[in-house]
């Protein structure tokens, strides 16, 4: 019911995954992590601890992750 009422208001979630870039922009990271494997790479997104939102192209609120070193 909550992404109809984003989608009718034209709200998108920001909600990167595991090795997206990061981007200060739409991101606020709040640690940086070890990578765990080869495929981990470092200033990527490690996890996602809560989703951002975007309304129109402008950022309401930056997704809050962890980020790989």
């Amino acid at each position: 019911a909550l992404r109809q009422v984003f989608q009718a208001g034209d709200i998108m979630e920001i909600a990167p995954r595991k090795n997206e870039e990061f981007r200060a922009v739409e991101h606020m990271m709040l640690q940086l992590v070890r990578r765990s494997s080869p495929s981990d790479r470092s200033g990527a997104v490690a996890s996602l601890l809560g989703r951002g939102l975007k309304h129109g192209g402008h950022v309401i609120r930056k997704a809050t992750v962890l980020v790989f070193d």
